[in-house]
């Protein structure tokens, strides 16, 4: 039976387990404490007022209930409910969709809000029991029962786990269908770049190291495709505003999100 854990023991697993690749906060952390991306965008100006706030997440509900203590509901509550970019793994979705959103900024006829943000998070979840930390699962609101988080990715995950070669890899990367193409393009390009290294330490480390480390792949990914998408649609829609865009991993648990703080930058400078 999974017992309750407080709080400070997901802090501590986290931090053990992501500190070294980037800072952890709370929900409740994310506009109060250094060196939080938040808390930092608006000692810059950035305010509900003068800004388009978008989310690249992945549509799992897990990500955007307000009941789960979640960090789009928080930062939300600040800055608005504006747009949303993500699609399976936090992908984002195109470059159309920004210039649609750079678009609605310069239309704006009172001037008032100039600035965008962009906050691109995949995610992934920790269950701590009293027998075992897990990475992946997590129960979820109510439910006794552990689910995947994210499914699309654990699903992807385990289609690999008897993979011993590139050959192999090769076969299930020309066998995913093609009829999803968010999830095939995701999956395609992930295990593009990243099947070597899949399959040298897919049977060398435990289940929740290879969980950890998709889940820096996944990011690694998504966060280059939006920069590239963020110039394409500065060359499409020029706009006089500031633009910052926030990158972490996102951890559901059942003590709510924690942020895996990795990346801030303000018009294109990392910060």
């Amino acid at each position: 039976m999974l017992t309750k854990r407080k709080m400070k023991d997901y802090i501590s697993q986290i931090e053990t387990d992501f500190g070294s690749w980037g800072v952890v906060f709370s929900v409740r952390e994310l506009f109060s404490k250094d060196p939080s991306p938040f808390k930092r965008i608006m000692e810059n100006g950035f305010s509900r007022a003068n800004s388009k706030m978008v989310f690249s997440v992945c549509p799992d509900d897990f990500n955007r209930n307000g009941d789960q203590n979640t960090i789009v509901y928080e930062v939300r509550s600040v800055f608005g409910d504006e747009s949303h970019l993500g699609t399976l793994g936090a992908y984002p979705a195109g470059v159309d969709k920004l210039i649609e959103i750079g678009s609605e900024i310069n239309d704006d006829g009172n001037k008032k809000r100039k600035h965008l943000i962009i906050y691109i998070s995949p995610h992934t979840s920790l269950t701590i029991t009293d027998q075992e930390v897990i990475y992946g699962y997590v129960s979820r609101f109510g439910q006794s029962k552990f689910t995947a988080s994210c499914d699309g990715i654990m699903k992807f995950l385990k289609s690999l786990r008897h993979v011993t070669s590139l050959e192999e890899l090769k076969k299930i990367s020309d066998g995913i269908d093609d009829d999803d193409r968010v999830k095939s393009l995701l999956f395609k390009k992930l295990l593009a770049h990243y099947g070597q290294e899949i399959v040298e330490k897919m049977h060398s480390q435990d289940m929740n190291a290879t969980v950890m480390m998709l889940a820096k792949f996944n990011y690694e990914l998504v966060m280059n495709t939006l920069k590239k998408m963020v110039q394409g649609c500065l060359e499409e829609v020029p706009f006089d505003g500031d633009y910052a865009i926030i990158g972490g991993i996102t951890i559901n648990t059942e003590k709510g999100d924690f942020f895996v703080f990795r990346d801030y930058s303000l018009n294109s400078v990392p910060y």
